[in-house]
């Protein structure tokens, strides 16, 4: 059981960090993108 819970815990958090990380990459390219335009 706890170490179900643990798992749970883990997991939405490593998401949310690979969702900003992707996100913030997206952004970089659109603005680096915008600037050789």
């Amino acid at each position: 059981m706890r170490n179900q819970a643990l798992h749970a815990r883990r997991a939405p958090r490593g998401f949310t960090l690979l969702e900003m990380v992707i996100v913030l990459g997206i952004i970089a390219m659109i603005l680096g993108g915008s600037i050789f335009m």
